[in-house]
């Protein structure tokens, strides 16, 4: 060492000047911004994991149990997600939508975990619940527990939070997140806890359309609730949720009429109004009387001493089919497993009941891993709904176990708010199986017993359809007159009208029918009301035979159409025609037919109108035209009634235009296929009225003679035996006329006939020379009787008198 250096190294180190502590303060922070640089140039490039809020989270769960940080879990996910898209959006990326293992819709929802208690108040919180704000109030039940995890006395406490917050990810749409939530709180030590877990979840089940899983939560719930020492309006809950649920499952193997809407919401806050001391109360009621999980199965089971028939059950994640083959050992019940999945009566099921009977117990078993329990007082019969072997025979299961379902509740809740709407869906189930006469008596019954109930004027209209099905028209009207009376602003009016309209027209009373349509139309209730109430008020007076009032409301109907119906536009143009060629408007009938073609029927309309319209051109004498339409009915299959007609038709053409010859030979090939007497006998008819075109009066005779014992009461039996005392007065046989015209004027014919029928007796009697019958006859009087021979006296002719 040299002297210098010593020197050096032996002087003491004075205080630092101001200039060096700058410098050295610089490069510090130099140091330290290049290291946060290179931080985040690693994050952006992934070569350092991205930061994260869960160590911020991790903390609060560290006094938790496993179960509550598992619960926590999904919320502490989320925030993470949001803290990646927010990396995302810094780095100048999109942040990523479907990253989330929940719903797509859920990714609007925020969940800000607390990292550090602040005061907030619990009532605020259950306020904001109420008003619906899920939003600020799952803020304020998320920082309440995080208050309230250092104290592990507040364990249930922090699963009623856990629950409000479930609450309010369903009020927001965020049923993913709500889902993982009560999934977690079913297994909370609180068995109000663990009921109200399961109810949710079952609600949301029934609103997604899963019946059968809405029913086993609903039943986990009730078996929860066991282990309360007092009753509870959630059990109510759970047993109309489980016979709607079961209704609902029926409804959907059929296709229904609109069902009715259900209560909005099927349960009361079981924790509305209590306060702090009375639900920590609540959440404690029944702690540790069912094993955690951890601690292995456990089964006990002793009768309840206090109470014959009843037992005191224990049971701890036990399989069902071990839990009901114990007890039905020692209850002295046989049991029968029908069809049933190993995996399924495997499943574990936790409960505590301190008094249950046997029915309930096998009842809540096997719904509880969704079975269908059966049970009588020595057997017990369980069975699986999804091992039937076709869709009719579960149909017929889950049907007999929704009207069992029902019945239970109306013994166990008698007084429950909900028996109207229970009450109506056991009848319609009465009614979907086709039992219409239980279903109309449920209806009437649930009708009377309701009256102010807003369904009882629906179970009213169901029961008039029923009966009108049953044709039982008059207690139709009644039931449908009661509605009117009962519940005048019933906001079906408009169908009970048309119903009302329709009872009346089915029962033959055309003109109350009318009535009844009229005073729909001039309701004014809607479009579609008043041009259905056009259509039946027409239809009504065309089959009254009123053609003048039927023509103005078809007319009326078919003017307030904006796109044709193809059922009733075709209906009304053709029913129009009918009634303008009854009231000799043949052209304006023609034109009638035209536009009802334009609807496209089918052959069943299609057929009988073409044939109408044939007709029609032949009044007009349009023969050109009637061979055409007729020819339409070569490319359709005709039935043989059918064809029968065309050969009729045509043959009226031929013979018209002179050529009787091809008539004959049409009817006479037509006659050779068919064998129904019906039939013949028409064809018989056209085959006289071309003998008579040719003036062979004898064959026609003959003809007619032999068809007119096989002709039934009506207008072709008038028209044939008018048509055989024609001929017989013009082969002088008058008393033969007289014998075949008489039973016509003797029938109830229309007028017009009678008149005929009158006219031709006049001929046979003054062929006879019997002048006085001749002028009673030409008289029209309906029902003729010799005045000489009621008087004992001799008529006279005139040649006599002279």
């Amino acid at each position: 060492m040299t002297s210098g250096e010593k020197t050096e190294q032996e002087t003491p180190a004075g205080p630092a000047k101001p200039g060096k502590r700058r410098i050295q303060l610089l490069q510090i922070l130099l140091v330290v911004n290049t290291v946060l640089v290179i931080v985040v140039i690693g994050v952006v490039l992934g070569i350092i994991p991205k930061p994260s809020l869960r160590t911020a989270v991790a903390p609060l769960a560290e006094s938790f149990s496993p179960r509550q940080a598992s619960a926590y879990q999904t919320l502490q996910d989320n925030t993470n997600s949001q803290a990646e898209d927010l990396a995302k959006q810094l780095s100048g990326e999109k942040p990523d939508l479907l990253s989330s293992t929940g719903p797509a819709e859920s990714k609007n929802v925020q969940l800000p975990m607390p990292a550090r208690p602040k005061m907030v108040s619990w009532p605020e919180a259950e306020k904001l619940l109420r008003n619906k704000d899920f939003g600020k109030a799952m803020e304020l039940f998320q920082q309440l527990v995080i208050n309230s995890r250092p104290n592990t006395a507040d364990e249930l406490v922090c699963d009623y939070f856990s629950f409000r917050i479930a609450e309010c990810l369903i009020g927001q749409a965020n049923d993913g997140q709500a889902r993982a939530l009560l999934g977690n709180l079913s297994e909370s030590a609180s068995p109000v806890i663990r009921a109200v877990a399961e109810f949710k979840t079952a609600e949301l089940d029934l609103a997604e359309g899963k019946f059968l899983n809405a029913r086993s939560h609903a039943y986990r719930s009730i078996a929860s609730l066991g282990a309360m020492e007092r009753p509870m309006q959630l059990e109510g809950d759970c047993n109309f949720l489980i016979a709607r649920s079961l209704t609902s499952k029926v409804r959907s193997f059929k296709t229904v009429e609109k069902f009715i809407r259900w209560p909005g919401c099927l349960s009361q806050d079981p924790f509305h109004g209590l306060d702090k001391n009375r639900l920590r109360a609540m959440l404690a009621e029944g702690k540790g009387l069912v094993t955690p999980r951890a601690f292995g199965p456990e089964l006990k089971i002793s009768q309840d001493p206090k109470t014959p028939g009843r037992w005191e059950i224990t049971c701890s994640n036990v399989t069902a089919q071990e839990l009901l083959n114990q007890f039905c050992d020692k209850a002295k019940l046989e049991i029968s497993w029908l069809n049933t999945r190993d995996n399924v009566i495997r499943r574990p099921v936790s409960m505590h009941f301190r008094a249950i009977s046997a029915q309930k117990l096998n009842e809540v078993t096997a719904g509880m891993v969704g079975l269908i329990s059966r049970f009588t007082l020595e057997k017990a019969f369980i069975q699986d709904p999804m091992r039937a072997t076709t869709a009719a025979k579960q149909r017929e299961m889950i049907s007999n176990e929704a009207i069992s379902a029902w019945r239970l509740f109306f013994l166990r809740f008698p007084r429950d708010p909900r028996l109207p709407e229970a009450h109506f869906a056991l009848a319609a189930i009465r009614e979907w199986n086709g039992e219409n006469v239980e279903a109309q008596r449920e209806y009437q019954l649930m009708a009377k017993r309701f009256e102010r109930s807003k369904i009882a004027p629906y179970a009213l209209l169901r029961s008039a359809k029923i009966k009108m099905a049953m044709m039982d028209y008059t207690g139709a009207r009644t039931d449908l007159m009661d509605l009117l009376d009962m519940y005048p602003d019933h906001p079906g009016v408009a169908d009970v009208y048309m119903m009302l309209g329709e009872a009346m027209e089915e029962a033959g009373d055309w003109a109350k029918a009318a009535r009844n349509y009229e005073n729909l139309s001039h309701r004014n209730l809607s479009a579609s009301s008043r041009t259905a109430a056009c259509l039946g008020t027409g239809r009504s007076h065309f089959k009254n035979n009123d053609y003048d009032k039927a023509t103005k409301w078809l007319a009326r109907y078919v003017a307030m159409l904006e796109e044709p119906n193809p059922k009733e536009y075709v209906d009304a143009y053709f029913m129009l025609g009918k009634s303008e060629a009854k009231r000799g408007n043949l052209n304006v009938a023609v034109q009638a037919y035209h536009r009802g073609f334009l609807g496209h029927p089918a052959a069943k309309v299609r057929i009988p109108a073409i044939n109408e319209l044939a007709g029609l051109y032949i009044k007009q004498e349009n023969y050109v035209g009637a061979i055409k339409i007729l020819n339409m009915l070569g490319r359709e299959r005709l039935t043989t009634e059918q064809a029968c007609t065309k050969a009729l038709l045509e043959a009226q053409v031929f013979r018209s235009i002179g050529l009787v010859d091809k008539a004959r030979s049409i009817l006479r090939m037509e006659l050779s296929r068919v064998n129904d007497p019906d039939i013949r006998s028409q064809i018989g008819m056209g085959l006289a009225g071309c003998h008579i075109a040719s003036s062979d009066y004898v064959s026609a005779r003959n003809i007619l003679m032999e068809i007119l014992p096989s002709l039934s009461p009506g207008e072709n039996l008038w028209q044939a035996s008018m048509e055989l005392a024609d001929i017989c007065i013009k082969l002088n046989s008058p008393d033969q006329a007289i014998k075949v015209i008489e039973p016509v004027l003797a029938s109830n014919c229309p007028d017009p006939i009678r008149r005929k029928a009158a006219s031709t007796l006049g001929e046979a009697y003054l062929l006879k020379k019997e002048y006085d019958k001749a002028a009673f006859a030409f008289s029209g009087l309906k029902n003729y009787t010799d005045p000489l021979k009621d008087q004992g006296l001799t008529a006279k002719t005139s040649g006599e008198t002279k």
